[in-house]
């Protein structure tokens, strides 16, 4: 039977074997991450995986770095090497699920996308980032009544982001439902305070408000 864990514990296990200077380079490659060093940070974490071929880990990371240089193709195969990895140990993620389904709704490929956001749903019922994620790969579908039933879900994991307000606006905009979409559009601009993020959503939502 397989074995579900999340992405810590999954290298909680893994990283016993693992030299201290191997681990101190995954270290050393999210500080890289955080003062936005993407290239140094991805040959570390490529590195480390030249070590460490048998650890997800390191192609998860890569995958970030990949991610945050724009190089989504690049990203989605180091996800897909990370997942290889867990799966060959008997074990899967939601965060790595997750990522890769990111990627590629990057690319604009939803039914990639949905795929692995339903397999992160299969590991955990209650990942609300899994169905969030889910409704936007549906909403570039034009699916709105499948975008709406995901976002429901995603409250009802307990997921109560403007973001997910956001979306909520957005799907039912596209399904046509205008005045409920106005009353979510409202609701969503009181949560949020004065600043340029507001008034983009105010310009998008433009017409909205005039109809």
């Amino acid at each position: 039977m397989q074995k579900i864990w999340s992405l810590a514990v999954i290298i909680s296990g893994l990283n016993a074997g693992v030299a201290f200077a191997q681990a101190s380079l995954l270290q050393q490659g999210r500080q890289c991450l955080d003062i936005k060093q993407y290239e140094r940070a991805l040959a570390l974490f490529q590195q480390f995986s030249q070590a460490a071929f048998e650890n997800p880990e390191g192609y998860f990371w890569q995958g970030v770095a990949f991610d945050e240089m724009g190089r989504y193709e690049d990203a989605s195969r180091a996800y897909q090497q990370a997942i290889n990895c867990c799966e060959e140990n008997s074990m899967d993620s939601v965060e790595i699920r997750i990522n890769l389904g990111n990627a590629f709704l990057k690319l604009h490929k939803p039914d990639e996308a949905i795929v692995q956001y339903h397999r992160a749903i299969n590991i955990d019922r209650r990942a609300a980032g899994a169905y969030l994620n889910l409704a936007r790969a549906f909403i570039e579908k034009a699916d709105w009544q499948a975008a709406l039933e995901s976002l429901n879900q995603a409250a009802k994991c307990g997921n109560d982001t403007a973001q997910l307000s956001y979306y909520r606006v957005k799907v039912l905009a596209g399904a046509g439902q205008k005045a409920e979409a106005r009353v979510q559009l409202d609701l969503l601009l009181k949560r949020l305070n004065d600043g340029p993020q507001k008034n983009l959503i105010k310009k998008e939502f433009e017409s909205l408000s005039s109809s």
